[in-house]
């Protein structure tokens, strides 16, 4: 996210390209700068369900209902239009510098953390052939935004699935676990941009960290504890404990 005024930035990594992230992403940087602003879009499968004429577009259902709870404007490039797409792509170029080379680090949680620093000093930063510095600009720029609402949006996307014989249900492509008392029965799964809550009754009844390879398995240990109680040779043998420390 690039303020066009000020070049002031918010830079965040996900794994993903998907309207979870994107959803989490836009929230995370309109509460760094303590404001909503129009957004400016390409047209990413996440927002977009549909290109109508000119700039017009069907939105998608979980973004159309993040913009209505915000109450920002979006535009969109224009289609088959380069230098559009280009320009929209050539506002990250401090960004693209950040990440060349690639930091050492080893969690997506310390890659963030990196890009956090580099958008504060950023706000130092003066911008060749622009008077001021960066953040000056932005106190500015800051006066336009749009309040935060009073409640905080819930970006997750909502997902009924039933738990299989394991005790496992599928979500974009991953397993995930639920306490055996909830084979067969069905669930609740709330996707994020890096976990999944998953309720039952009523409550949570379970909490993963998300999966990003298809067919990944994302277990739990303890929802499987039970079966030890009948069959203890399974903590040397079955999947769920194998690599359990």
């Amino acid at each position: 996210m690039r303020f066009r005024f000020s070049g002031a930035l918010f830079v965040r990594g996900y794994r993903a390209m998907d309207i979870e992230s994107l959803l989490d992403g836009l929230q995370r940087g309109f509460e760094s700068f303590g404001g909503v602003p129009a957004i400016q879009l390409d047209n990413q499968k996440a927002a977009v369900a549909k290109l109508l004429k000119g700039r017009a577009r069907t939105e998608t259902k979980l973004f159309a209902a993040f913009r209505a709870h915000h109450g920002f404007r979006t535009q969109y490039t224009m289609r088959s239009s380069p230098d559009e797409n280009g320009a929209v792509e050539a506002t990250m170029g401090p960004a693209a510098r950040w990440l060349f080379p690639i930091p050492s680090v080893a969690r997506m949680a310390d890659l963030n953390g990196y890009l956090a620093g580099c958008c504060e000093r950023y706000m130092r930063h003066q911008i060749r052939d622009r008077s001021g510095l960066v953040g000056e600009n932005f106190a500015v720029e800051k006066n336009l935004l749009i309040p935060l609402p009073a409640r905080r949006y819930d970006t997750g996307k909502e997902q009924r699935v039933v738990a299989n014989a394991q005790s496992r249900f599928r979500y974009r492509d991953v397993w995930y676990s639920v306490p055996l008392a909830y084979r067969g029965r069905e669930v609740v799964a709330w996707g994020y941009a890096e976990e999944l809550v998953v309720r039952g009754d009523g409550r949570q009844i379970a909490r993963h960290a998300r999966g990003f390879e298809k067919g990944q398995m994302v277990l739990d240990p303890l929802h499987y504890l039970p079966i030890l109680r009948t069959k203890p040779h399974e903590l040397d043998h079955a999947r769920t404990f194998r690599d359990w420390t």
